[in-house]
């Protein structure tokens, strides 16, 4: 989220085994996905997934601690 929106990464990774780890600044992801259109397919694939699942967890929240008192 941070490469594609410009704004300071709000979430960090911890790995719990041996990990390889590919660093990519904004300008290489927006090359990657001008010269490979199925990796932008498959981030939009992935971003969706995770707004839809978000939407499922915010309705199941219980409507009393979205009411506001009067």
């Amino acid at each position: 989220m941070s490469l594609l929106e410009g704004l300071p990464r709000d979430a960090d990774a911890q790995a719990v085994g041996p990990t390889r780890v590919l660093v990519i600044g904004q300008g290489g992801l927006l090359l990657r996905i001008r010269r490979d259109p199925t990796f932008a397919f498959e981030l939009l694939k992935r971003l969706s997934h995770r707004v839809r699942t978000l939407n499922a967890r915010v309705v199941e929240l219980p409507t009393t601690s979205l009411d506001v008192p009067s």
